[in-house]
């Protein structure tokens, strides 16, 4: 008996080993561009995958859906033709084995969606007695199961009337009839007078990004929220009853960039955790916004209890997060911060306060995005998403089961280290200008407009003992072996040539960078090659201004690559070439252009008047700078000496008087700047002494004669005033 029991004890750890150890990174794909975008664990023990498919070079979109056993193999895959737009929001499985899809797809009528809940059997074919489908005027952004076995879905509309873009919710019965349907936004109503007529009226905007139930029946709720003046977004974070009434609500704003709230769950002590991103400016030239992860836990009341925010160099941002059996909590997002890539998955391991235990990336030497992770049932993760430098398409399904720690069973280089550190960016909450409101958003029933539809799926395995070789190549050209993912054998030596078709070869790109046709590659691990190819004519296209012509005329001109072009400007009769602008630029004639990109060049010519055809004051007007300010700031290009050449232009010049004092003050004013240019104390001096000219000669060209006559009137009575109540100081005195 001992012994029977000693060999079940060991058989039951040995094949419980071998299951946690099953842990990979595979891929599924077609032609098309696929991302899976939802996973469900089944009740069987495997996987059901939903996502999207766009055909390529065309916006048409299909539902995917696969069905997977537990080492990740595929049972079945099946495919739904829909329309130019599907949003995949809500995967559900049956107690028969299927599994409910809920999501929206675009109608014929611009404003309005088709939203949708599609069932189907443990094969994968659609069950239209359980399938529905209502027309609402907006857009679907969420859809959650109830506990009483109907559907919440939350989207936006600019059909209510509680301010501009609102939020919308419907509560839908199993079979999409409606039990009651809310709007939700702001109230703010701005008005901005951007023109004489009448003012623009703007109103607060608000999208929803997720509704999910409670544990009491109701519902919480994240968005944003906007002034319509403003560029920022707050998120919205609110808490509604069963029947969609506000219990408490509160807006987040950072000080400086937006915040998203992205996923949100109720946690086993009933508060809430919330996951997405803020944003904050970076200074200088170029400023731009940076995204750092954003985690924030609220108690049942929605009391703040603490907030994380995490980042790098880059844009670093959270998806989903899940609370996970150990009361921690389980974040997937994106960085660009740490990784291979572009862009890469980034999953990360938190506690029950927010401190991370661990964190990966995920991704190759292109991008990859995850758009949904769970906890499986054995501890470990399971997330879903796209993959672009390996697979059968432009995009495949990515799917990752991953150990307790994050990894996988076997050595793999695309998985490594994050770095992300706590970067206390600040917050500050207030409570929301929301309100709500009953509206008739739904507008009647549809039949989801779904058809199946035979594609093929390709399956691939990252990191596993039989190395996979992609190939890639642009527009332009081919590889021999052709485009594809290949499966080879270990230690194996395989020869990739580039091809030029009606492009030139440029280099080679990814895990293998060459400018040689043809590259040895030793597959020891998985690894992506592209063939990038460039055109292989350009245009150069010539252009001139009124005074002259070109050698070759103006026109476009096809070259070859690498050929260089001269072009010669040609003045007519009384005019002369001033300079190219466009693409090349300088006085230099003739000039040189390389073809290595399509090219345009501007010949700028002027006319020439004889001397003895031109007037004194024209001769003055070719001299652009104020002598002595030019003098004074050290520069023509000083924004004062620009003030009072424009004053000058402007005002100056139009009046026979202003004319004659320009004449006069070019005739004496050289000599004074250069006294003045060589004395650093009378610079200063004069400086001083310009300043009352160039604020009014300011106030002149960008306020006009009027404004400007008001403000000296209103300074000339300011200063009587003054000096009045002085005199009667000094004579009580």
């Amino acid at each position: 008996m001992k012994k029977v029991l000693s060999v079940g004890i060991v058989l039951f750890l040995f094949f419980s080993a071998i299951n946690l150890q099953a842990q990979w990174i595979k891929l599924y794909g077609g032609v098309d561009s696929d991302t899976a975008f939802l996973i469900q664990e089944a009740s069987d023990g495997g996987y059901i995958v939903a996502g999207t498919s766009r055909l390529n070079n065309s916006n048409f979109s299909y539902l995917s859906v696969v069905k997977l056993d537990s080492n990740g193999t595929m049972e079945w895959h099946k495919s739904y033709s829909g329309s130019s737009y599907i949003s995949l929001l809500m995967i559900q499985e049956t107690v028969d084995g299927g599994c409910i899809l809920g999501g929206g797809s675009a109608t014929l009528n611009q404003g309005e969606e088709a939203v949708w809940v599609l069932k189907l059997t443990p094969e994968g074919d659609i069950d239209w007695t359980e399938s529905y489908g209502r027309i609402v005027n907006g857009n679907a952004r969420s859809i959650q199961p109830t506990n009483d076995g109907g559907y919440i879905f939350a989207g936006s509309t600019e059909m209510a009337a509680v301010g501009g873009q609102d939020i919308w919710i419907s509560k839908f019965t199993a079979t999409l009839d409606v039990e009651w349907q809310r709007a939700y936004g702001g109230s703010g109503v701005y008005y901005v007078y951007d023109n004489p007529i009448e003012p623009t009226i703007l109103y607060d905007e608000d999208e929803v990004c997720t509704v999910q139930q409670t544990i009491d029946g109701g519902y919480i709720l994240t968005g944003l929220s906007r002034d319509p003046r403003e560029s920022d977004w707050e998120a919205l974070i609110s808490k509604l009853d069963a029947s969609g009434d506000i219990e408490w609500k509160q807006t987040y704003l950072g000080y400086l960039g937006t915040i998203c709230i992205y996923s949100v769950q109720q946690t086993s002590d009933g508060g809430f955790v919330l996951a997405g991103y803020t944003s904050y400016r970076v200074p200088g030239p170029s400023p731009q916004q940076n995204k750092d992860i954003l985690v924030l836990k609220f108690d049942p009341e929605g009391l703040l209890e603490w907030k994380r925010t995490a980042g790098g160099s880059g844009d670093d941002c959270a998806y989903s997060i899940q609370q996970t059996e150990d009361g921690g909590f389980i974040l997937m997002g994106a960085t660009s911060s740490y990784g291979l890539g572009e862009g890469d998955i980034l999953i990360m391991k938190l506690s029950f306060s927010g401190e991370i235990e661990w964190q990966k990336t995920y991704g190759t030497c292109t991008k990859e995005e995850a758009h949904s992770v769970l906890q499986r049932s054995d501890g470990g993760y399971l997330a879903s998403g796209y993959i672009s430098s390996f697979g059968a398409g432009s995009r495949d399904f990515l799917l990752l089961k991953l150990l307790p720690d994050g990894m996988i069973s076997s050595p793999c280089r695309f998985i490594n280290d994050s770095l992300l550190s706590n970067t206390n960016v600040s917050l500050y909450s207030e409570d929301a200008d929301f309100q709500t409101g009953f509206s008739d958003i739904i507008r009647g029933q549809t039949v989801p407009s779904f058809e199946h539809q035979s594609t093929a799926l390709n399956e691939y395995e990252l990191c596993s003992s039989n190395p996979l070789l992609a190939v890639r190549a642009t527009d332009g050209g081919t590889t021999d072996p052709p485009p594809d993912t290949y499966v080879h054998n270990f230690g194996e030596i395989i020869t990739v040539s580039a091809i030029p078709d009606d492009g030139r070869f440029v280099e080679w790109s990814g895990d293998v960078t060459d400018e040689n046709l043809h590259i040895d590659i030793t597959m020891s691990y998985d690894q992506s090659v592209c063939a990038n190819f460039a055109q292989r004519e350009y245009t150069l296209t010539i252009n001139t201004g009124e005074g002259g012509t070109t050698d070759p005329e103006p026109g476009a001109h096809v070259y070859d690559y690498g050929t260089v072009v001269t072009v010669t400007a040609i003045p007519e009769a009384r005019n002369e070439f001033i300079e190219w602008s466009g693409d090349v630029s300088g006085a230099e004639n003739p000039i040189e252009v390389t073809l290595n990109s399509n090219k345009s060049l501007i010949a700028n010519f002027t006319p020439v008047i004889p001397e003895e055809e031109e007037s004194w004051l024209d001769k003055i007007f070719k001299i652009r700078t104020c002598a002595i300010a030019t003098a004074t700031y050290g520069s023509p290009e000083h924004p004062h000496v620009k003030v009072l050449r424009e004053f000058r232009d402007r005002y100056l010049v139009e009046s026979r008087v202003g004319r004659r004092l320009v004449e006069l003050y070019y005739k004496y004013s050289p000599k004074a700047a250069m006294f003045i240019s060589k004395h650093k104390i009378i610079k200063l001096g004069v400086r001083h002494q310009l300043l009352p000219v160039i604020v009014f000669s300011y106030s002149m060209v960008h306020l006009g004669p009027f404004v400007t006559a008001v403000i000296i009137v209103f300074l000339f009575i300011v200063l009587v005033f003054f000096v009045s109540c002085r005199r009667k100081k000094i004579l009580i005195a």
